[in-house]
């Protein structure tokens, strides 16, 4: 990709930005209930495991080799996945690096939008489901990946903000963090969906109907704005 199909990328993907949140605010009524606190369990649940790791960072702090850790892998993980070549991994508290023969947008930022640790809980869920029952536990499993997902979410920040990532640069700032943004949403919002009893057909279907909405808006302000421009061209020349 060169630099100018980047940038342009970048900003084609800013209204499916728009539509996702759009599409996210659309789970509200699903996560409301008549009672006190008004959220369904599984909310409370996923925000409790939020709210205990920042409680947990801002007291404590530290997880920076556990993130690293994860960076890494999931840079290792995405590249065997697209059948790349991983030559050499290496991890420290502060810093590391995965030498990558050829690596391609979505392996470069995949550590950025895939909760490493909120994917290996899910794994380990699914194995313990082939042998135990674990019905009985699953606000703790919730809370559990709101844990995880919080770290994810705030150890990334954290990365992105305080260190001039190579990964970023490689791909251009707007195509980085506009891709970036756009995958945590999906994500966001299909695991969301699942956790609130949501139709992922359902949710996928908002989604299309606010991306279509999203770039239609985008596409007659463009119009507008070129009549105008025009318009007033046409002024300044007589």
């Amino acid at each position: 990709m060169s630099k100018a199909s980047r940038f342009l990328a970048g900003l084609l993907l800013l209204p499916f930005v728009w539509a996702e949140g759009a599409a996210l605010l659309a789970l509200l009524p699903d996560a409301y209930v008549p009672d006190f606190p008004f959220v369904s369990g599984e909310v409370v649940a996923f925000m409790g495991g939020v709210a205990l790791w920042c409680a947990l960072a801002w007291l404590v702090g530290g997880g920076g080799w556990l993130y690293v850790f994860g960076h890494e892998l999931t840079h290792a993980a995405w590249a065997l996945l697209t059948f790349s070549k991983v030559s050499k991994i290496h991890v420290t508290s502060r810093g590391g690096y995965c030498l990558i023969d050829n690596p391609g947008p979505f392996t470069t930022l995949a550590p950025y939008f895939v909760p490493f640790y909120v994917v290996v809980l899910l794994l380990i869920r699914l194995a313990l489901g082939f042998w135990f029952e674990l019905a009985p536990y699953a606000r703790w499993w919730i809370a559990a990946l709101g844990f995880a997902y919080g770290f994810h979410v705030t150890k990334t920040v954290e990365s992105i903000v305080k260190v001039a990532q190579p990964d970023i640069r490689a791909y251009g700032r707007l195509f980085s963090y506009v891709f970036i943004a756009a995958a945590n949403l999906l994500f966001l919002g299909l695991g969301l969906a699942t956790m609130l009893g949501s139709p992922l057909r359902g949710w996928l279907w908002e989604l299309w109907g606010a991306t279509v909405g999203a770039y239609g808006a985008t596409g007659r302000m463009i119009v507008h704005l070129t009549l105008a421009a025009v318009s007033a061209a046409r002024g300044l020349l007589k």
